[in-house]
């Protein structure tokens, strides 16, 4: 279909086409029913998302195929850059015709089937049927208008494989989001941590441990521009080298790292700024008799945890680690009392909030020495931590950070989405609810930051 329109496929789209159309032996239709796409914008999703919209509603008669995006304005518009500029200019155009009239635009084959656009509402599908759906621009949703959405349109495709004898097939496309990007950041952090058996799903972009540069760095941002451009599907078939430049111009750095690295950028208004904390990560290990403390935390709704370690260094600065991060709960306590008794070492853990369940089964374990915190220490912690990483002089000159992390993907993520909740007079915390994601990474941090801070001091023995 993409060759007949005039459009031969890409690799990375030819790559798409052969798993996403994979067939089973023992059923004859598609293996797939759900199809995860996030790739950096200029590639050409829109070739491949048209090609095989119009592949689906060829397979039989009266087949239904239906596009929507982040608003039925995008929708409309997407929908008749497929027609216009793929179908119609082809020579396929003799098997189909369009009608563009509101609320009935369709592109309609010889053979009944269809192709439409629709609004993201939860009604938009009432009462209809579908083979085949896009959801593109998954970014632009938030967690309860995915839910309405897909919650639309899973009835439409309930009778559809007994009916034609193929799997029906959701596509779910997108670049990387902002922090505010709920559906799409829980769904690619569900898929990252685990790929369901229907479900096939492709992840373009730069590595996640490359830094954003800072901008005033000339020769920092050349070599992310030559990365970006290197992990680019579509780079020199595309665009070339030399046109990056002008997307940036155009873009700014955050906003060109999510288009074209396909890598998330962070909440409205950041707390940590991104170079600061670039600048804090490290590679160092601490000493093995440097003090040490644990922190746990649990996020927002119990849906992660994280264990974290940081440790004093005889200079005065601290390196924090993650120990472990990973979904629900129940797997904390017994890796903090392995974790305490192998290094003979006390936990910090917040007593009220999400942690409140977990303090109190820590407190009853023998084998976990808690440090117990105040809320005023807590929030005097959350300014140490951050004023360790934006460390400046008293004329707000930059200074080498004294609180350091080694990276990793969590706590870069809760660095990057954790805002502020104020707590009178001038202090605040990490704010949970108002983070646009789990920051239980970030909050653990702050925790063993502050025990390593507080450890009892350990007397020997005194003889009178």
């Amino acid at each position: 279909m993409a060759e007949s329109m005039g459009w031969p496929l890409l690799p990375w789209q030819q790559y798409v086409a052969d798993v996403a159309g994979e067939i089973d032996d023992d059923t004859g239709t598609y293996h797939y029913s759900t199809i995860v796409i996030t790739v950096q914008r200029q590639a050409g999703k829109t070739t491949i998302d048209a090609a095989a919209g119009i592949q689906n509603a060829m397979l039989g008669k009266n087949r239904r195929v239906w596009y929507t995006a982040q608003t039925g304005q995008h929708a409309s518009a997407k929908w008749r850059e497929m027609v216009d500029d793929f179908f119609m200019q082809s020579p396929l155009s003799c098997i189909g015709k369009a009608s563009y009239s509101n609320g009935a635009q369709q592109l309609r084959f010889l053979t009944g089937s269809t192709l439409s656009p629709h609004p993201p509402t939860e009604d938009s599908l009432h009462s209809k049927q579908s083979d085949r759906n896009t959801i593109d621009e998954y970014w632009a949703f938030d967690a309860l208008q995915a839910q309405h959405l897909r919650g639309a349109i899973v009835p439409t495709t309930t009778t559809r494989r007994k009916l034609t004898g193929h799997r029906p097939q959701l596509w779910i496309m997108s670049t990387e989001g902002t922090g505010e990007s709920e559906a799409l950041n829980e769904l690619l952090k569900s898929l990252r941590h685990h790929v369901p058996d229907r479900v096939a799903f492709f992840d373009w972009g730069i590595p996640h441990d490359v830094q954003m540069p800072d901008a005033d760095k000339t020769d920092e941002v050349a070599k992310f521009l030559d990365t970006c451009y290197y992990y680019h599907p579509g780079a020199g078939r595309l665009f070339e080298r030399e046109d990056m430049d002008g997307f940036l111009a155009d873009l700014g750095l955050p906003e060109f790292t999510r288009a074209y690295g396909n890598r998330r950028t962070g909440a409205v208004s950041r707390v940590i700024p991104e170079a600061d904390w670039n600048r804090a990560a490290t590679t160092e290990k601490a000493p093995a008799d440097a003090p040490m403390c644990l922190g746990a935390a649990v996020g927002k709704d119990g849906t992660d945890a994280t264990i974290t370690a940081t440790w004093l260094l005889d200079d005065g600065r601290k390196i924090t680690e993650v120990i472990k991060h990973a979904y629900g709960t129940t797997w904390v306590i017994d890796d903090l009392e392995i974790l305490s008794q192998s290094f003979d070492a006390y936990c910090v853990i917040d007593s009220a909030g999400p942690s409140a369940d977990l303090y109190s089964a820590a407190s009853k374990s023998e084998h976990i020495n808690l440090l117990d915190m105040t809320i005023r220490q807590y929030t005097g912690a959350c300014s140490s931590v951050f004023s360790g990483i934006v460390h400046v002089d008293e004329e707000r000159n930059k200074l080498a950070p004294i609180w350091l992390h080694r990276p990793h993907t969590a706590l870069n993520e809760a660095a990057d989405t954790a805002a502020k909740r104020s707590t009178g007079d001038g202090a605040w915390a990490w704010g949970r609810r108002a983070s646009t994601g789990s920051i239980s990474a970030i909050e653990a941090a702050t925790l063993s930051s502050f025990g390593v801070d507080n450890l009892p001091e350990v007397h020997g023995l005194q003889a009178f």
